[in-house]
């Protein structure tokens, strides 16, 4: 049951139909946001606010439309009702959420052996309840981390939602200081910060996670939690050329972190993204090469066939830029298919689409990379944005060849069609104007003039918007 309350006034004119008894049951049962009737006896028990009739009170309170199922063993009062009766708790309120916080780790005991119930809840409840009063702060922020970490280690979504809107409560924004985190507050902004950059909200995530990096203490957690910032920071400002060189410094960073806390499995990671970063500039892809093979060093001694597929790939991806090194590449994707898990097939469908490319850049091997984007089309087929690539990689392919251009054409308008249910402006303008390109070679300026105007609806660059413009301008002097 719930009723929609418009103001405190209206909440207050409905509860004065409560006896004063039942009003101060309900004002303590707001503390929790989480109750279940034996529960909520004890807190009554507990606070003195029953004398043997508990179970009548709740009842009483039950009658009336204020309250909702929170999961199938769990109740709550409305959250209205709660902040009207947290408000009206006034100067008791400290004394009394001391009393609800002791009762709900006592009940907590209970519960370990009643495999039905949903720990993780109570848990999440009590910590939130905890870092609301001084002198439990500590204990809740830790509980908040070993439930996050759990969390992030199996991908458990909803629980990192839950635990960062109500770290948010207490700690909404970061606080700068010249002094070194407490351990408190460095958890708080490593798990904020984690959590918006699992989010994209890469602003909020470099505002946490950069004091991380660079207030840690010297600690093992703190330099462990350090180094996983600093990577992080490194990859948002690797998206942008013009924070590359900050990037290469958080990395590096990072790798003497985790250098220091011996973490072998850390160390890949970023040598791994270092590599990435650093094959972005053509004089410097012998680093990125000894970057790469700095990670699989580290990945083989770990075992990690996993680590060293991804590596691989990205290995591939940089030697197929040099001709000389086609046939290295093509080893390292083979060398990256070899080692993928038989149910990793999203990661081979990756992988596939890469060695296309690759072997489309050869006419001999034309028909083999049809084959190997064909492959990645039916491995990727639930993720569509990675069809919609592969799609456009493909209508490239064919295009080569004057006999296939109807093939060519389907397969544009196959990822065009995938890049407008999901409103890739990048990827239109792309597809657009590859499709454009192919029109004009079939002399079909009508559509090339509708899909290059297609592109420019997107395209910022005002140097592509040049290219785009030419074309146009081409295509009218036909």
């Amino acid at each position: 049951m719930s009723v929609e309350m418009t103001n405190k006034f209206d909440i207050g004119y409905m509860l004065n139909v409560l006896s004063p008894e039942l009003r101060e049951s309900l004002y303590v049962l707001s503390v929790p946001n989480l109750l279940n009737n034996h529960l909520a006896e004890k807190i009554l028990h507990n606070t003195g606010k029953a004398n043997g009739n508990s179970q009548k009170l709740i009842e009483e309170l039950q009658s009336f439309p204020i309250w909702h199922d929170r999961t199938i063993k769990t109740w709550v009062f409305d959250d209205d009702i709660r902040e009207y009766a947290l408000e009206e708790l006034n100067g008791s309120g400290i004394e009394i959420r001391q009393k609800v916080l002791a009762t709900m780790k006592g009940h907590r005991k209970e519960l370990e052996n009643v495999p039905t119930l949903d720990i993780e809840d109570f848990d999440l409840q009590i910590a939130r309840l905890s870092i609301g009063m001084e002198e439990s702060k500590k204990d809740g922020i830790q509980k908040f981390r070993q439930i996050f970490d759990t969390a992030n280690r199996y991908n458990l979504q909803e629980t990192e939602r839950v635990i960062d809107l109500y770290i948010e409560e207490k700690f909404p924004k970061s606080s700068p200081s010249d002094k070194p985190l407490t351990e408190e507050l460095s958890n708080v902004y490593f798990m904020r910060g984690l959590y918006a950059y699992k989010n994209n909200n890469f602003g909020k995530a470099i505002s946490f996670l950069a004091l991380v990096w660079k207030k840690r203490s010297e600690s093992d957690e703190s330099m462990k939690d350090a180094a996983i910032s600093a990577h992080l920071v490194g990859l948002i400002w690797s998206k942008k050329r013009s924070h590359w060189e900050k990037a290469e410094k958080a990395f590096k960073e990072s790798l003497e972190l985790e250098e220091k806390i011996d973490n072998p499995f850390g160390q890949a990671q970023v040598y791994h993204s270092l590599g990435n970063l650093l094959s972005k500039e053509r004089s410097r892809w012998g680093e990125a090469e000894n970057a790469f093979k700095n990670s699989l060093e580290l990945l083989k001694k770990l075992n990690n066939p996993f680590g060293q597929a991804q590596v691989y790939h990205s290995l591939g991806n940089l030697l197929s830029k040099k001709r000389s090194r086609w046939e290295e590449a093509e080893e390292a994707y083979k060398q990256s298919l070899r080692l993928r898990e038989v149910d990793d097939f999203f990661g081979q469908a990756q992988v596939y689409h890469s060695f296309g490319i690759l072997l489309s850049k050869e006419r001999s091997r034309w028909e083999e990379a049809e084959n190997a984007f064909k492959n990645s089309l039916e491995l990727g087929k639930d993720k569509l944005h990675h069809k919609a690539q592969v799609y456009h990689s493909l209508g490239n392919l064919l295009s080569k060849k004057r006999s296939r251009w109807g093939e060519a054409e389907n397969a544009f308008k196959n990822s065009l069609e995938l890049l407008e249910t999901m409103n890739d402006q990048k990827g239109i303008t792309m597809v657009s104007t590859s499709y454009s390109r192919l029109l004009i070679n079939k002399e079909d300026f009508v559509n090339a003039k509708v899909y290059i105007k297609k592109a420019l609806d997107y395209e910022k660059d005002k140097y592509y918007r040049k290219q785009l413009l030419n074309l146009l301008e081409n295509i009218k002097n036909n």
